[in-house]
């Protein structure tokens, strides 16, 4: 699946070094290639009236689309290939051997899958939640989820952090103890159980014996910014990161797409003086053919 941000300026479902190039020649991979949802259409998405940003790149619908199965993209999740990929045809951005190439990657895998297999030949379709939420799993998703992070700058060599009774730790941001960002934005998951930073970083704290380093937490603000108790939220979140020895400042992305980064650089400015302070201080289709096998690039995000 490739994602919604731009790597060097490019939409990522469109960046053709990136997937034809890195994934599928030098990497060997020959499977089947989808877009986050929609993030073909935020590719473009220029019309300010559709209510949400994009990368404003490709200039239309049908460019984007065009691009996006060009470079390796094979079917998009969401509405735009199917809306636009006939024009993109048409207008010559996009051939029918393109539209072909990405539609033989789809079928293959599901194919692979046995999608046009009876059900009782499917071992995949019969796979019961107790597997798939088994302590063996579990542990492989754990392990993915702590390779897969990156450390940009460690700076002043302030992690790992000291394993000491006197640390005093504040854990700052609406989104410190918020299970909700752990879904990545989607609503309908339902997960056996979740641990969020609060939690990840009290058990930390705990695994250091003796008690534990002393821990405190505050929200400095609302997720969407509310100004009528943010004023006092975030003096509050000052105050303990002025007290403590590290503080670790949890922000994001409202679930809802609601504006907040105005919000979030005031949380973090404010944050970020009280820090350096107590330092301081401590030191489709050109025929009508083309139109059915259109209809196969767009992916459900429903069963």
């Amino acid at each position: 699946m490739c994602s919604y941000n731009a790597i060097n300026g490019v939409p990522s479902c469109l960046h053709g070094d990136l997937i034809n190039g890195k994934l599928r020649k030098e990497w060997g991979f020959d499977g089947l290639v989808v877009s986050d949802q929609d993030s073909i259409r935020d590719a473009w998405a220029g019309q300010q009236k559709m209510g949400h940003t994009g990368h404003y790149y490709g200039e239309s619908f049908a460019n984007v689309s065009a691009l996006g199965i060009r470079a390796g993209c094979d079917q998009n999740d969401g509405a735009t290939y199917a809306d636009n990929a006939g024009d993109a045809v048409k207008q010559g951005l996009l051939t029918e051997e393109d539209v072909d190439g990405a539609l033989s990657n789809i079928l293959t895998q599901r194919f692979r899958v046995g999608a046009f297999d009876p059900k009782a030949d499917v071992s995949y379709r019969s796979i019961p939640t107790s597997v798939l939420d088994s302590a063996p799993h579990r542990a492989l998703a754990l392990a993915a989820a702590r390779d897969s992070i990156v450390l940009l700058e460690n700076v002043g060599k302030a992690l790992p952090l000291p394993k000491k009774k006197a640390l005093r730790v504040a854990v700052i941001g609406p989104m410190a103890n918020n299970s909700g960002v752990a879904m990545g934005g989607k609503s309908d998951y339902h997960p056996a159980f979740t641990v969020t930073l609060l939690n990840g970083i009290s058990a930390l704290m705990r695994s250091f014996g003796g008690g534990g380093p002393l821990l405190a937490t505050a929200a400095g603000s609302s997720v969407s910014g509310d100004p009528e108790t943010d004023p006092a939220s975030l003096a509050a979140a000052v105050a303990l990161a002025k007290a403590a020895d590290v503080t670790v400042v949890c922000v994001g992305e409202d679930d809802a797409a609601t504006p907040i980064a105005a919000l979030v650089a005031a949380l973090v400015a404010a944050l970020v003086a009280a820090l350096v302070a107590a330092l301081a201080a401590a030191a489709a289709a050109a025929r009508a053919d083309v139109t059915p096998r259109l209809s196969l690039l767009q992916a459900s995000t429903r069963p």
